[in-house]
């Protein structure tokens, strides 16, 4: 990857102006702070007088993190913030007349519904997010904040099409006419996962987080 204006940001200040700097260096270390990968990788770089990025940290997962910010940098990088605020309020927008919007207005990133609209089947933002499952979609954030009963919040980022939004407002549309029209549909979700209904306060009390306890629990 080269970044030659990364480079020529990191040099002293009076080379960038083209006279030489006192302590000019001939490489720039950088450190982005990324320290919560596995395994507690270091967060050093290189960016090299010839421009190029030598990493210290051989992790794909970082490796994928510089290389979003790289992409991004031509394109640039003040655009993530409006693209993902465009995509919360395109979904809030076409969403809001089957979720339950307590809070009107424009949003910022993310958004929150209070469940469904039509709560008179008693279905649950729990079954939603279980019935997404069988649409192959992880749950967005279920029962936070705080703030509302059936607490259901939505964040699409910045790298979501509008093809892949509108496929995702059209599954949360059929499963809230399914709870309207055949709400057990809903409501034993899912359907189509290796696990269905696990025992939620017996998971909490006695969790099976290791290979080994999980064959001594099939004993």
């Amino acid at each position: 990857i080269t970044m030659d204006d990364g480079y020529i940001y990191g040099l002293p200040a009076g080379e960038r102006m083209g006279t030489a700097g006192i302590g000019a260096a001939e490489d720039f270390y950088a450190g982005f702070g990324f320290t919560n990968w596995p395994n507690d990788v270091c967060n050093d770089l290189v960016l090299r007088s010839d421009g190029t990025v030598e990493f210290m940290c051989v992790t794909d997962q970082y490796r994928q993190a510089l290389t979003y910010f790289h992409d991004w940098y031509a394109e640039g990088l003040m655009d993530v913030g409006p693209l993902a605020t465009l995509n919360a309020n395109y979904v809030k927008e076409c969403l809001k007349d089957d979720y339950l919007l307590p809070v009107e207005g424009v949003c910022k990133h993310e958004f929150v519904f209070d469940g469904l609209r039509d709560k008179s089947e008693h279905i649950t933002t729990l079954n939603v997010a279980k019935r997404l499952l069988d649409h192959g979609y992880h749950a967005p954030t279920i029962y936070f904040p705080l703030l509302f009963h059936e607490s259901l919040m939505i964040e699409p980022t910045e790298t979501e099409s509008k093809e892949t939004l509108d496929e995702f407002i059209a599954v949360m549309h059929d499963i809230a006419r399914e709870a309207r029209e055949t709400p057990d549909v809903v409501r034993n979700a899912p359907h189509n996962t290796p696990i269905t209904h696990p025992d939620d306060t017996a998971a909490a009390l006695n969790p099976v987080v290791t290979f080994d306890a999980l064959e001594q629990t099939e004993e």
